[in-house]
């Protein structure tokens, strides 16, 4: 009795752990911080923590080297920057200029460059999203 009984007890245990887990990983998911890319002081405020951080990217540039593209979400130095190293490249098949001029959503961990300029460094296309804009007629 007391071997079918906890056997039971361990497949009810189960069934819980299976229906929670998306709860905890939906959970997780809403604890990361969404800031707008001209918010910037609020993005260093999150250095060395994951947040998404929205806008539009107004230039996509190089490094004079060519080892480093820059995503950028201001026109002013200072501003946001996304970066991706020349080891990511071939994550990104079809380049980094098809973000241009385009509303995006980049997450990771926030790196400050020299402390005052929020960046993010990119390894992968997952890390950016294209956010659907309503065009308005």
């Amino acid at each position: 009795m007391e071997t079918r009984l906890s056997s039971c007890i361990r497949h009810v245990l189960l069934l819980a752990a299976i229906s929670i887990a998306p709860v905890l990983v939906n959970a997780q998911d809403a604890e990361i911080p969404v800031i707008s890319s001209i918010e910037t002081d609020r993005i260093l405020e999150h250095a060395g923590q994951e947040v998404s951080v929205t806008g539009k990217v107004q230039r996509v540039g190089k490094s004079p080297e060519g080892g480093i593209t820059f995503l950028n979400f201001s026109t002013q130095r200072g501003g946001f920057v996304a970066v991706v190293f020349q080891a990511n490249y071939d994550a990104f098949p079809d380049g980094l200029e098809v973000y241009l001029n385009k509303d995006v959503q980049i997450t990771g961990v926030v790196k400050p460059y020299q402390g005052v300029t929020p960046q993010i460094p990119i390894q992968s296309p997952e890390q950016i999203k294209v956010l659907d804009v309503v065009a308005t007629p």
